[in-house]
């Protein structure tokens, strides 16, 4: 272990602004959490001591622990990094590189210089080396740690090959897996796994279309050694981050071969809301649309239509439908696809153990909201990924003692190669409406680095 005070940060001669910025991060970070002055200097300078390497250098040359990942760096390598110790050096460094250059359209072209990976891996670091969360700052204040001690063996990669080789962990009793895309790491999806104490599966939803490989493979997994049965499919609504897996599965009879689907659970609109009328209407919506209806003829799954206070049972748990969308000439012109959301709790003993709000937004937010009492709930999947979603009066009746953004580094920092917060989707609103209701940063969860495992239900007094 080495104290962070006893290294400097390195960047390029020539670096880029994403380059720059993320030295910045790391430096601030070691100020404010550990009251360490570290210093940046270039390439080009002599090494004196323990190095923070930022970025693409000249210290990567000849080191082939370093250029295994950093010599693949390529366009579809964007929201990739590593974050790799090589004798008393430390290298944190983004995988991809700038766009070609194209002529001058706009003022508003988003900044790409190719290292904001760069910039995602100097978070990462300070989060779990410094002690310092920048998301929280602004609530929490800035850590008390003391100083901060380096491991002198770190081995972090971040790329899509490291997401897909990760599976279900072993658990005991009823658990819940979060899984996040390996496919596209700068978007967002919706995947649950579910498990009873018996072994028998729910899967809420299920991800991009990229991802129904490893949805599986993580199905597999849940169920060693056994092949996988799921009992209990919930769906909640027609957007490819939702959607992409189940529809990928029907029409892959490889990909169906390997597990079974005893039930499908949707409460899907007519095929115009989702290709003429609503706000997101689409003639192409009309294919997914056609799958998922005819998911039984594909997958041999029994399908159901639910409806308002529907319970579906498994075991020892019990889904309870708590809203579905519905669909009049006056109301769908104002819908987006995300308020058609089939919003479900998952009850547990008795205990409301976790409320699944899908993507709900405003028309959503009224609705729920007229029946309060059955919002409450001690785990919460947080509405559209933390994006523009339910107002606080929502999150104040569910009163969670934990919740959870299914979200990428890029939603969850705002960060479109610009700085923090500079892509502002409401990410900020959801995290604010949580501290509000008094939890603590170590009750809200993400799965930006893999999937997240939790217990069901949450035990009494953590």
């Amino acid at each position: 272990m080495r104290d962070i005070g006893e290294f400097s940060i390195v960047i390029s001669a020539s670096p880029t602004y994403n380059e720059r910025r993320a030295a910045e991060i790391l430096k601030e970070a070691a100020r404010l959490s550990c009251g360490a002055l570290l210093r940046i200097k270039s390439d080009s300078e002599p090494k004196d001591g323990p190095e923070l390497v930022v970025g693409k250098t000249s210290r990567e040359e000849g080191l082939d622990k370093i250029s295994e990942y950093t010599g693949a760096r390529d366009l579809g390598r964007l929201w990739e990094y590593v974050i790799l110790s090589s004798d008393d050096s430390i290298f944190i460094t983004g995988l991809g590189v700038a766009d070609p250059p194209k002529p001058y359209e706009s003022a508003y072209r988003i900044m790409q210089d190719g290292h904001i990976g760069t910039v995602f891996a100097a978070w990462r670091f300070a989060e779990e080396f410094l002690g310092y969360d920048p998301a929280f700052a602004p609530f929490d204040g800035f850590a008390a740690c003391g100083r901060a001690s380096v491991p002198d063996s770190v081995g972090i990669v971040h790329t899509r090959e490291s997401l897909a080789a990760q599976l279900p962990a072993p658990a005991e009793g009823p658990v819940m897996w979060s899984v996040p895309t390996c496919s596209e790491l700068n978007l967002n999806m919706s995947c649950f796994i579910i498990k009873t104490a018996g072994g028998k599966l729910a899967v809420i939803d299920g991800g991009r279309p990229g991802d129904a490989g490893h949805i599986v493979r993580c199905l597999e997994a849940a169920a060693y050694p056994d092949r996988p049965v799921v009992d209990v499919w919930l769906f909640s609504h027609l957007h490819v981050d939702h959607y992409g897996v189940p529809v990928n599965i029907a029409r892959d009879p490889e990909l169906a071969s390997r597990i079974e689907v005893r039930r499908f659970y949707h409460h899907l609109l007519s095929e115009e809301f989702y290709t003429k009328t609503s706000r997101e209407a689409s003639p192409g919506a009309s294919v997914p649309y056609g799958v998922l209806s005819n998911f039984g003829k594909y997958t041999g799954a029994e399908v159901v239509t639910v409806e308002r206070g529907d319970e579906i049972k498994l075991d020892e748990l019990t889904f309870r439908v708590i809203r579905v969308p519905s669909e009049t000439p006056e109301l769908s012109p104002l819908m987006n696809m995300n308020d058609s959301s089939v919003v479900y709790r998952l009850d547990i003993g008795g205990k409301h153990a976790a409320l699944f709000l899908g993507d709900s937004e405003w028309i959503a937010s009224g609705e729920l909201l007229e029946h309060p009492e059955e919002l409450r709930a001690d785990f919460l999947q947080v509405g559209h990924h933390g994006c523009g979603n339910v107002e606080f009066a929502v999150y104040r009746a569910v009163a969670p003692r934990s919740a959870i953004f299914q979200i990428s580094s890029r939603f969850w920092y705002g960060d479109n190669g610009e700085g923090m917060n500079t892509h502002n989707t409401g990410v900020i609103r959801s995290r604010f409406f949580l501290k509000q209701l008094g939890l603590k940063t170590e009750d809200i969860l993400t799965d930006r680095y893999g999937i997240v495992t939790i217990p069901l239900p949450r035990p009494d007094g953590e």
